[in-house]
């Protein structure tokens, strides 16, 4: 689409070169406000859960930034509403009945580093046991593949069974970039339904390998605005990227962008959420009467109408169970071995609470166990399982946040205040 000044565009008829009158008009006006988005201008978060780890276990925490920028390219998210073809006094109707959400694919470049694929062996080891269990051990007869383990007196654990209950994501945000704004596509609660790490041929000299996922989630939540208000895009042009910040030769002013049309708030949901009542007492009920109503043609029709005055009142929903993080002394206080605990009772709980910091622990990747069971009998001795939990425990007082949390969590759950 060639462009011409204006001035040049009025005053001579034997220009042959120029922009067709009805694109100039609503692509070039307003900073090119209605022109298409180009494809490559984009960027990708991905958000692991505090459940996985954090900068210095896990490489999903440690190279989240550089990640992001490692997305070859990214499906944005489609949708499949099934209707349904209903006849209603032989009037055709159309009804949604549900909304599929179609799987997101998503292609990384496989860097020399191994970034990206370190990405996928951490979300398989962390739902999946098969990958967790030592190699070393293959060649033993007892060991967790043995080919004849079916019949040994103790069978190690696959698949699923490796005691991991959180989410690895928590969300993957994707967003479109464009005239100094964003455009979010955040998938809710993601997971991965299909991966793979390209190939490899000694005939192709050129090729460059990729690491491809398909993520399936639950929901599609949207947002846009000016880039750099709220630090949106997340992580965009941090140093870690190594994005290019010389500003462009290509520059529009600020007033011919931001002097044009602008999209509208979108509504935002203000219905209550459903509130489940406990059962009903047989007593109370609610009356639904009928009332006079006319139509706009004058005539009488009954419409049901709720009698307000014999009605149950909502019951509250549960409270969450929520917990107050501790600080350092007291999480020393009320969980290190060395410190006295009065009475059974107190005793119990104490108790209980350590090993329940130990599994929070363990499910985390924080401790090299499958789980507790796994846990005692590879440390078969009651004093040396009681010096790792201490060091936890002291790592919690000392400013550890994951493991302060994980500690208020068992006081709390155990009646530890």
């Amino acid at each position: 689409m060639a462009t011409v000044q204006n001035q040049y565009a009025s005053s001579r008829d034997d220009i042959h070169m120029r922009d067709y009158r009805h694109a100039k008009n609503l692509f070039n006006e307003y900073g090119l406000a209605f022109a298409p988005k180009t494809k490559f201008l984009y960027h990708c978060l991905f958000e692991p859960s505090p459940e996985v780890g954090n900068s210095g276990t896990v490489n999903a925490f440690a190279f989240q930034k550089q990640i992001g920028v490692l997305v070859k390219s990214a499906d944005l998210p489609s949708f499949r509403v099934n209707v349904q073809n209903k006849k209603q006094y032989n009037r055709v109707k159309q009804f949604q009945t549900n909304i599929d959400y179609n799987d997101v694919n998503i292609t990384f470049h496989d860097d020399n580093l191994g970034v990206t694929r370190a990405l996928f062996e951490e979300y398989y080891k962390y739902y999946w046991l098969d990958g967790r269990h030592n190699v070393q051990k293959n060649a033993l007869v007892a060991g967790p593949y043995a080919t004849r383990d079916k019949y040994a007196e103790s069978v190690p654990k696959y698949g699923l069974d490796n005691g991991t209950t959180g989410p690895f994501f928590t969300s993957i945000t994707i967003y479109q970039l464009s005239r100094q704004q964003y455009f979010a596509y955040t998938l809710v609660n993601p997971i991965i339904s299909q991966w793979n790490h390209g190939g490899v041929d000694a005939a192709d000299g050129a090729g460059l390998n990729e690491n491809v996922m398909s993520i399936a989630y639950e929901s599609v939540q949207y947002t846009n605005g000016a880039i750099g208000k709220d630090s949106q895009p997340v992580a965009f042009t941090d140093p870690e990227t190594g994005y290019d910040n010389s500003p462009s030769p290509f520059t529009v002013p600020q007033s011919n962008i931001y002097s044009g049309p602008s999209l509208l708030n979108p509504p935002t949901a203000n219905e209550p959420a459903l509130t489940r009542s406990s059962n009903t007492p047989a007593t109370q009920s609610t009356t639904i009467t009928e009332t006079t109503q006319f139509d706009q043609t004058g005539n009488v029709y009954t419409v049901p109408k709720q009698d307000t005055q014999n009605t149950n009142a909502p019951v509250a929903p549960p409270a969450e169970n929520t917990y107050e993080t501790k600080d350092g002394a007291r999480i020393s206080r009320s969980l290190s071995s060395s410190a006295p605990a009065s009475g059974t009772a107190r005793k119990k709980a104490k108790s209980a609470a350590r090993k329940s910091l130990a599994g929070k622990a363990i499910n985390a990747g924080l401790l090299p166990y499958d789980n507790y069971v796994d846990f005692t009998k590879q440390v078969p001795s009651k004093a040396d399982r009681e010096a790792i939990i201490d060091s936890l425990v002291d790592k919690a007082a000392s400013g550890d946040a994951k493991l302060a949390n994980m500690a208020s969590d068992a006081m709390q759950q155990n009646g530890i205040k």
